[in-house]
């Protein structure tokens, strides 16, 4: 069974993750934690559900530096590819023990364009695994059907209720 949780940017979705997450105390993952600096968006990490090691994993490119030895720009974003081979690795590791639920945070255009998470969502789908992820309201139904999801539900989360799980 899928679960995809969604709603309008900043409505949410990530908190709504990490609050079920603790809540069951069960399954393991990774949500997206968003920086702002200046009234923008400095930068991304990817944080580990079930022990809070954290990743760099996006940069504006107002603001990149040359930090990542490995790169791919995405919009303004630039994006740490080896956090994804780090993170690709973990979930292969989540899956082979049979840790369930896998959340997934911030699915969308990248994994559309088989990119981001493509082959980590691939894989956990193809395995038939409880999975849980977040994606903006405006692309559940590309996601859906570019991913040929058939069991699943959606979750909406509005932001006077980001918190309710």
């Amino acid at each position: 069974m899928v679960t995809i949780v969604t709603g309008k940017i900043n409505s949410g979705k990530t908190t709504f993750l990490e609050n079920l997450y603790h809540k069951n105390k069960s399954g393991d993952g990774f949500i997206a934690r968003k920086y702002f600096l200046n009234g923008g968006i400095h930068h991304f990490t990817l944080e580990r559900l079930s022990n809070k090691d954290t990743y760099s994993w996006m940069i504006h490119q107002k603001f990149y530096q040359n930090e990542f030895e490995k790169t791919e720009k995405f919009g303004p974003y630039y994006m740490n590819l080896e956090t994804l081979e780090i993170v690709t690795s973990i979930y292969d590791d989540l899956l082979e023990s049979g840790i369930s639920p896998l959340f997934v945070d911030e699915v969308g255009v990248l994994e559309l364009q088989k990119k981001g998470y493509y082959a980590i969502l691939n894989k956990l789908l193809a395995n038939q695994i409880e999975v849980i992820f977040s994606a903006r309201e405006d692309l559940v139904d590309s996601l859906v059907h570019f991913f040929k999801i058939s069991d699943y539900q959606v979750k909406e989360v509005k932001i006077k209720e980001k918190n309710n799980v």
